[in-house]
């Protein structure tokens, strides 16, 4: 009996402490009582001392908890969720497992203001005044009859409202959360001198493109909010003003932007991507591309490329790219790609590459490759090559290698085209016709073994001048010829010169238009000067001759060189001898 007895006491006490071992696990977490005392103490340290009494560990995802901000707190045998209300001040919301409580952002719950915006002065109601949240990003504007009505996203905090108008003085007022908070609001204009006021062109909004694809409503929320800019993470839409930001999506500089269609923000400092166009405000750093066009407000750092356009209201650091043209208004520190033109109001340092035109409205050090034009309003130092024409407004120092024509006012450098233009000159052109306005200008008239009248015209500079004749010879062996030439001028003494010239020419002797007669000369003329005017010159020639003409005419010649000149025949139609020139220069 005692046995039995003792064996039920045991099992007694056994279920006893099973179910108090249960009851004891069942307990909440959250309604554990705890002491906590703290007085700007870091938050991550209260949690460790709340964990420790409740025995449990905290769990949370990434900035849910700030642990490193500074708390106080007092509460003697409260609950475990009654001291997180103080601490969160109702921010959090739990939930819990055997072992831990897991804290996480409470859902928050939207609230409205509305009302109507006011000029102070006047009591007229104000349409198109921007109302909005700067911390919750949300934003409206009044319509016609001045009134607004604002969604607001956390009713667990009170709410600071913005209103900004162009030409008011900006008006902010906090108002506590409750669900529909009515808020009557006057503004005072802003005082300024009516001759002082200068309506500012320098913005996304107005140019062509942002007149074209922004509404009246966003450039005018852009005017108002000038000064207003926030920086975020990451931002999509899918057209201007429908996406993750909304009607903010103008006032925030994001580090990552994709637009479904196209956006309009305040600036990218990281990436962009547009499936159309990207409209940014201000700086757009440091990769943008567009299946259309880029339009930037500010500077743009990096890599920017448009599927046909870009347009920089202030400058570019880096690589533009377009299948079209390139538009910036500031100045360039890179490289400019265009598939048809490429335009810098300013400065270029590095280098444009235009399928048509390059443009600069400043000084260009570096390189244009244009396929017809290459212009630049400054002086040039560095390279331009076209098919067509290349102008250097001023000073060039460098190369201009051009198919058709070359311009530069101050030469200090190489002009290589057919026709060279240069207001003065101390370096070299080469081509057809290069004229010096105040260089090398001369009118020569000689005779020569070949032809006994020669006229000449020489233009350039005395470094590199070249040379256009016409040549007879008068009489009973008749000869006429036209040819090109160039020449230089070595200073011996104060009115002595040597002057080697080369020339070809090509000579009628009678023959068909098929006969070919081709007179390739030098010449070395020792020159003397007679006051400014006037140069005698004298020297020897040597000339190498090709003719394929077999038969000859009465009264023309058969050879250009005179009968019993000694004539080394080369073979295959070629000749040489030597010969003599003298003359004189006019000018």
């Amino acid at each position: 009996m005692n046995s039995q007895h003792s064996r039920t006491r045991i099992i007694l006490i056994i279920l006893a402490a099973f179910l108090i071992s249960v009851s004891a696990n069942a307990q909440s977490h959250l309604n554990k009582k705890i002491t906590l005392v703290a007085n700007k103490e870091k938050l991550g340290n209260v949690l460790k001392n709340i964990e420790q009494q409740g025995n449990f560990f905290f769990s949370y995802v990434g900035n849910t908890v700030e642990v490193n901000n500074t708390v106080s707190i007092n509460v003697q045998n409260k609950t475990v969720r009654q001291a997180l209300d103080i601490l969160f001040e109702g921010q959090l919301e739990y939930d819990e497992t055997d072992k831990h409580v897991i804290l996480k952002k409470a859902p928050m719950q939207s609230w409205y203001a509305s009302g109507y915006v006011y000029d102070k002065s006047t009591g007229e109601k104000l349409s198109n005044a921007s109302v909005y949240e700067r911390r919750q990003l949300v934003s409206t504007m009044t319509d016609n009859d001045g009134f607004y009505r604002l969604k607001l996203k956390d009713k667990t905090q009170p709410a600071e409202i913005s209103i900004s108008k162009a030409y008011y003085i900006d008006t902010t007022i906090t108002i506590k959360p409750v669900t529909e908070q009515q808020l009557t609001v006057s503004i005072n204009p802003r005082e300024m001198l009516l001759d002082t006021i200068v309506i500012n062109s320098n913005n996304v909004e107005g140019t062509w493109l942002g007149n074209f694809f922004l509404s009246s409503r966003q450039k005018m929320q852009s005017i108002n909010m000038s000064k207003f800019f926030v920086n975020m993470p990451v931002q999509t839409s899918l057209t201007p003003g429908l996406g993750t930001h909304g009607r903010m999506s103008s006032q925030v500089v994001n580090k990552f932007s994709l637009n479904v269609i196209g956006g309009h923000t305040a600036g990218t400092n990281g990436a962009e991507i547009g499936l159309l166009f990207n409209i940014n405000r201000k700086d757009a750093k440091y990769f943008q591309l567009a299946g259309a066009f880029n339009l930037v407000g500010g500077n743009v750092y990096g890599t920017q490329i448009g599927g046909l356009y870009n347009q920089v209201l202030d400058s570019v650091e880096g690589v533009q790219i377009s299948g079209f043209a390139n538009y910036v208004r500031g100045s360039v520190d890179g490289t400019e790609i265009g598939g048809f033109s490429n335009y810098i109001k300013n400065e270029l340092k590095g280098s444009q590459i235009a399928g048509f035109a390059n443009i600069v409205g400043g000084t260009s050090e570096g390189m244009q490759v244009g396929g017809f034009t290459n212009v630049v309003a400054g002086d040039v130092s560095g390279v331009q090559i076209t098919g067509g024409i290349n102008i250097a407004a001023k000073e060039m120092n460098g190369v201009q290698l051009g198919g058709l024509f070359n311009y530069a006012k101050k030469l200090d450098g190489v002009q290589i085209g057919f026709f060279n233009y240069a207001d003065t000159s101390t370096g070299y052109s080469l081509g057809f016709l290069s004229f010096v306005r105040k260089g090398y200008h001369k009118l020569s008239l000689s005779t020569n073994e070949v032809f006994n009248v020669n006229a000449a015209f020489k233009t350039g500079n005395t470094k590199y001048y070249s040379i256009l004749f016409l040549s007879a010879n008068i009489g009973n062996s008749q000869a006429y010829s036209y040819g090109y030439g160039a020449g230089t001028e070595i200073k011996l003494a104060k009115k002595l010169a040597l002057s080697p010239e080369l020339s070809a020419h090509y000579l009628y002797m009678g023959g068909g238009v098929w006969d070919v007669n081709i007179l390739c000369r030098g010449t070395l003329n020792l020159q003397y000067k007679f006051g400014k005017m006037f140069t005698v010159f004298a020297g020897p020639a040597y000339s190498y001759y090709y003719t394929d003409q077999t038969v000859f005419f009465k009264d023309y010649k058969s050879h250009p060189a005179p009968a019993g000149y000694r004539v080394e025949n080369q073979g295959g139609g070629w000749s040489s001898w030597i010969g003599w020139n003298v003359g004189i220069n006019i000018f």
